[in-house]
């Protein structure tokens, strides 16, 4: 967060706001899409700074409006927080987005979010909006060793989403909406 320059509208996931360098006052829509029990911490921040929360979810101050965002953008792939801030962005009709803090991984937590955050980047780019990433992001990195790690942890815990393709890659079901309002 430090190479953000705080100089046009900020967005947060709201993980950013336990970060006690970052500019409260500077955010101008904190997005959270947990169960209220798992972030009211985060959530409290954000009240009490008078940060409005975007989510689709009861505690929400704005609704994320994905039936609109799905039905314009005719697409619901979405499984983090950063892929819904991005859809809502090209939604809303802005023409520059740019990136800081987002890079999805090396952590395997991270990589499994990373196709989702790629597919609305490239619906940016490819609808002329223009997208800026900081110079040493490892958002356009692939990390083999570290997914191979993930889909193997993943197998011994049997998780029933997570399939395995030829060359390393994944695939994640995408959540229904239903399953996304119902958390």
């Amino acid at each position: 967060m430090k190479q953000c320059p705080y100089d046009c509208e900020v967005w947060a996931t709201s993980t950013v706001l336990l970060y006690k360098s970052v500019p409260y006052e500077k955010i101008t829509r904190v997005f959270a899409f947990d169960r209220e029990d798992r972030i009211s911490d985060t959530l409290d921040i954000a009240r009490r700074r008078g940060i409005p929360i975007w989510s689709m979810r009861d505690y929400a101050d704005c609704k994320y409006p994905i039936d609109e965002i799905v039905a314009k953008l005719r697409k619901k792939y979405f499984l983090n927080t950063i892929s819904f801030m991005i859809a809502l962005a090209i939604y809303e009709g802005y023409e520059k987005l740019k990136f800081f803090g987002i890079d999805q991984g090396p952590q395997w937590k991270y990589l499994a979010g990373k196709p989702y955050v790629m597919y609305w980047i490239g619906q940016a780019d490819g609808r002329g909006i223009k997208t800026e990433h900081p110079p040493m992001t490892v958002l356009f990195q692939t990390h083999v060793e570290e997914i191979k790690k993930g889909v193997a942890e993943s197998k011994q815990r049997g998780l029933k989403n997570l399939v395995e393709s030829g060359g390393g890659l994944i695939k994640i079901k995408a959540p229904s909406i239903e399953e996304l309002r119902e958390g």
